[in-house]
């Protein structure tokens, strides 16, 4: 009894110390994020005044053609004030290796937008949209939205 209690102790301290308040993703259809498809991401914030960081997630398989992601992010709050960030998300790195965590041939990479930034209790949309030369970015799998409390 004592050691269960002890291992519902170390996963009740591991859980309570989890700082995502909200992570969604987006999948293209074929690994194409065409141009005019723009994701949003529609979340809340429900306690007063805190810091944030909002990263901007990119599942991409081998092939990815760029070494970099250029695109925006929009944050809208719900009283329509924006800020519109310009996001240039590397992909490869000088020595020509991806950038992120690997399986198999998914590359998982995360570009902070917003970093230690204050939202008020209240309800916020994020619209993303690459701007690459092309109308197709290929090989990209999914594109997401984290925010994660700032820890004082």
């Amino acid at each position: 009894m004592k050691k269960l209690l002890s291992v519902f102790t170390i996963l009740l301290l591991l859980t309570s110390c989890e700082s995502t308040v909200y992570k969604d993703f987006e999948e293209f259809d074929n690994y194409q994020w065409e141009k005019s498809k723009t994701p949003e991401f529609n979340f809340e914030i429900t306690e007063k005044a805190e810091k944030y960081d909002i990263i901007l997630t990119l599942r991409y398989v081998e092939g990815f053609p760029y070494k970099n992601m250029i695109g925006t992010a929009l944050l809208v709050d719900e009283h329509k004030n924006a800020s519109l960030k310009k996001v240039f998300f590397p992909i490869i790195d000088d020595n020509k290796n991806y950038i992120g965590e690997v399986a198999g041939d998914l590359w998982d990479t995360e570009y902070t937008l917003f970093n230690d930034t204050s939202l008020e209790k209240g309800k916020y949309k994020i619209t993303t949209e690459q701007l690459v030369v092309n109308p197709i970015l290929a090989f990209v799998v999914d594109v997401g939205i984290k925010v994660k409390k700032v820890d004082k």
